[in-house]
């Protein structure tokens, strides 16, 4: 056996997925914002980082997503099509006949089983170096119904794994269920895998890879499990798992942050994508949305209501209430983002004051700026985005429209009510709206 863990991988994910009721792909669909097959791409990074060894068995569905053909960019994923479909049997089957070469050890995982931990399949890899020829997960369930059963004959050692539908009754009494997840080496499986073809399949037309357990006893082959927690090893098949699998995870998240030191005022009104980087000292408050790729740094405040994505908050600033902070935004340190204030691909500096009722767009905003409300800059002429520079410690009246692309210095000031379409310089008073006329007595009120 290899002297360190390097397994191959194959991941299965060529199931239709029908029960989600949806178009798209089963493992495509997201779980805190993130698609449930990366946390398992990422997983198999975890154990093995060189991609050569992992490999994905997918539907021709899946093949030619347009997500997915985002993640095979990212993760130069080694694809194998499985066009028809037999069972998990035949799937790893499949992919074995389409990889050049095993490695000592086998790791079999699955597109919709996300929350399965490094030091789960480690501990399965002790297993293996204390003398297993193949080891499974599994998990005790108060409700085992669906679940294929795990047959011990004591001391963690497996006789026989018995599907849901084929199990007795008596064995439908189990607790203790099969996950799928199997490390095995190479030539159990293999020898498996080769006395079986198409015409040994069972009544229903479906190969299972669980009779690889029954097999190998046969052969005196030593069979083991290890045990995880249910949540650990929920597969999703269907949109009430999918919500669970959310919960789930959202309180994963909640856990990391708690213990970072960040302070959730009620955490079950709050939603957290996965992919968030929280520092110390940071207060959330009720009904807030943070999502993908968001860094707040320490002692931040986000009120309620706000609505953040892919932006970068800086140490000290308050945002919200009623606040949207879009991608590609810094928001730079001791600002703040008031209600009813937008923010979208721009960078604010230092002690910039944004307090109600303004969008800002494609603009960089140099430190100790004011903004009044109402201000907009309107960085879209129906074809293109501009983008427009604010210089040092400007103050831009209420109800102003930035027409980018200007040029405001430093320490100048922008009247109520402008429209400003030129360059404003240094320490200048820019005032852009029409004069004011009173006409005596014509006011039409009697």
């Amino acid at each position: 056996m290899q002297a360190k863990f390097e397994p191959t991988i194959i991941i299965l994910s060529a199931g239709n997925g029908e029960r989600m009721q949806s178009s798209i792909p089963k493992v495509l669909h997201k779980i805190s914002s993130q698609s449930i097959i990366e946390y398992v791409i990422n997983l198999a990074i975890s154990l093995n980082i060189n991609s050569n060894h992992t490999h994905i068995v997918i539907n021709p569905e899946l093949q030619y997503h347009k997500i997915f053909q985002e993640f095979n960019k990212k993760y130069k994923l080694n694809k194998i099509v499985q066009k028809e479909r037999f069972g998990t049997g035949d799937a790893v089957k499949t992919a074995c006949n389409n990889i050049d070469s095993l490695n000592d050890l086998v790791l079999i995982l699955y597109g919709d089983t996300p929350f399965v931990k490094k030091e789960t399949i480690l501990n399965m890899y002790d297993k293996i170096k204390a003398g297993s020829d193949l080891c499974v997960i599994g998990f005790n369930s108060n409700n085992p119904t669906g679940y294929g059963r795990i047959i011990s004959n004591g001391q963690n050692k497996i006789s026989e794994i018995i599907e849901d539908k084929e199990a007795t009754t008596i064995q439908k009494e189990i607790k203790l269920c099969n996950s799928g997840i199997i490390l095995t080496k190479k030539e159990a499986l293999c020898d498996f895998l080769d006395k079986y073809n198409r015409d040994d399949y069972n009544l229903n037309y479906e190969f299972y890879l669980t009779d690889i357990v029954k097999y190998l006893n046969l052969k005196q082959k030593n069979c083991t499990y290890i045990t995880a927690e249910e949540d650990e090893v929920i597969g999703i098949n269907n949109r009430h798992q999918l919500i669970s699998a959310e919960k789930y995870n959202q309180s994963l998240i909640v856990d990391r942050l708690l213990s970072n030191g960040v302070t959730i005022i009620n955490p079950e009104t709050s939603y957290f994508a996965n992919s968030i980087n929280i520092k110390n000292d940071v207060i959330i408050y009720p009904n807030v949305f943070i999502g993908n790729d968001t860094f707040i740094e320490s002692n931040s405040i986000i009120h309620s209501f706000s609505h953040i994505e892919g932006a970068d908050i800086k140490n000290g600033s308050i945002i919200g209430p009623f606040a949207r902070i879009r991608p590609q935004t810094t928001i730079g340190k001791n600002s703040k983002i008031g209600n009813f204030v937008e923010v979208k691909n721009s960078y604010l500096m230092e002690n910039v004051k944004a307090g109600h009722l303004s969008y800002i767009g494609d603009a960089t905003i140099s430190d100790n700026v004011n903004i009044g409300a109402g201000t907009v800059f309107c960085n879209y002429d129906g074809k293109n985005k501009h983008h427009s520079f604010v210089g040092e410690k400007v103050f831009i009246g209420s109800n102003s429209s930035i027409i980018s692309p200007v040029k405001i210095d430093s320490k100048s000031t922008i009247a109520a009510g402008s429209v400003i379409t030129k360059n404003v310089e240094e320490n200048a008073l820019a005032i852009a709206r029409s004069k004011q006329i009173n006409l005596k007595n014509k006011s039409k009120i009697s």
